[in-house]
């Protein structure tokens, strides 16, 4: 069996990954997303085993934004509940569009 070779299969690739991971300030990036006023949508799935739902509680708290959490889905929402993820996506859309409109009439 032949393995394919990777940036990440060799030790010095394993580093770095690793050390991007654990030094990168996640929260300091939410806050400028936050700051910066652009509109955000987290959905998550009650089945998701990638990302915690949890997780996508506090990024929605963090961006004080929407989080739809789809019943009985996992990570993949936009196969396992098309409709469902494109409706969210299209509300943010529209309101958003909404809401430019409003203030260009100022």
């Amino acid at each position: 069996m032949t393995m394919l070779r990777t940036q990440h299969t060799n030790l010095r690739g394993v580093k770095a990954s690793w050390g991007a991971a654990m030094t990168h300030n996640t929260l300091a990036r939410l806050a400028r997303i936050k700051e910066s006023k652009i509109k955000c949508l987290v959905i998550t799935g009650t089945y998701d085993k990638l990302v915690n739902p949890a997780h996508s509680t506090t990024l929605s708290k963090q961006l004080d934004c929407k989080l739809i959490l789809l019943k009985d889905i996992g990570l993949a929402s936009v196969f396992e509940a098309p409709a469902e993820t494109n409706k969210a996506i299209e509300s943010i859309v529209l309101q958003n569009n909404q809401e430019t409109r409003s203030e260009s009439k100022m």
